[in-house]
């Protein structure tokens, strides 16, 4: 063989194999079929819809999980073992839930055309999983009435609440990650009308302390909004978590933004 049928041989042979080995070269995050290894800007939630399963087979499906809504790089995870239906191909979605946390939700654009832009059917689904969602939310919330306030309270601790801690208590427990501090609670989400406030959505407003700061430093309080104007917060140290009207005088006077989490 001479040399310039050589070059090309190599020029020919060389990128069809480069490309080969590209379109072979698995997600390095999958280490096998069953299992996961947790990434940098991975969720719960985003690792259970690149799945295609439910948070909550995740969670079935990995036991050892103390808190579900705190992931570690590097952390190997099971995957829950889907049982394909015999009468359609695809499962209905679920609703997308957002949180400007460390860890950030699989970008919309990495999602398949059918995800991005879904049928009607699968629509009504999601709307019905969002409510199931938001009801085991307020209900969670409902539960904690009449517990104490306590300032500079513990994560995740569910004997006494300061404001934010109380909001990240009761999404946390229903798997969604809120910010600790309710300054930091009221840049998540997207931002949502007084008048389209919906059952689950943050309200905030500012207090003596904070009245006069600018941005989200005057942020000084936040709650969960109920319906008809009433939301749910851990309030003072003397009331502790109660509901409170929003049109109430002061609360409609301290009012600032609202924000929707679960969309």
């Amino acid at each position: 063989m001479n040399k310039q049928h050589d070059k090309i041989c190599v020029y020919f042979f060389c990128p069809i194999v480069l490309t080969m080995f590209l379109i072979s070269v698995p997600n390095q995050a999958f280490a096998d079929d069953h299992t996961y290894t947790v990434k940098s800007g991975d969720t719960l939630w985003s690792i259970s819809q690149h799945a295609g399963v439910s948070v909550n087979k995740f969670i079935e499906a990995n036991p050892q999980l103390k808190n579900p809504n705190s992931l570690k790089i590097g952390q190997l995870l099971n995957l829950p073992i889907q049982q394909k239906s015999k009468t359609s191909s695809t499962q209905p979605l679920s609703p997308s839930i957002s949180a400007q946390t460390a860890m950030q939700p699989l970008p919309t654009s990495n999602l398949p055309q059918n995800v991005m832009q879904p049928i009607q059917s699968a629509q009504s689904a999601n709307n019905d999983e969002r409510q199931k969602i938001i009801n085991a939310l307020v209900s969670t919330g409902k539960k904690l009435l009449g517990k104490p306030y306590k300032y500079g309270a513990k994560s995740m601790t569910p004997t006494a609440f300061d404001c934010s801690s109380f909001t990240q208590y009761v999404y946390g427990v229903n798997h969604i990650q809120l910010n600790r501090t309710a300054a930091q609670q009221s840049i998540q989400g997207k931002s949502v009308e007084k008048a389209q406030l919906r059952s689950g959505d943050l309200v905030f407003f500012w207090n003596s302390d904070t009245q006069n700061k600018k941005g989200i430093d005057r942020i000084g309080h936040v709650g969960i909004y109920l319906s008809e104007g009433k939301f749910l917060h851990c309030s003072t140290l003397d009331k502790g978590v109660i509901i409170s009207d929003m049109n109430d005088k002061y609360y409609s006077k301290t009012f600032i933004c609202a924000r929707r989490v679960i969309m």
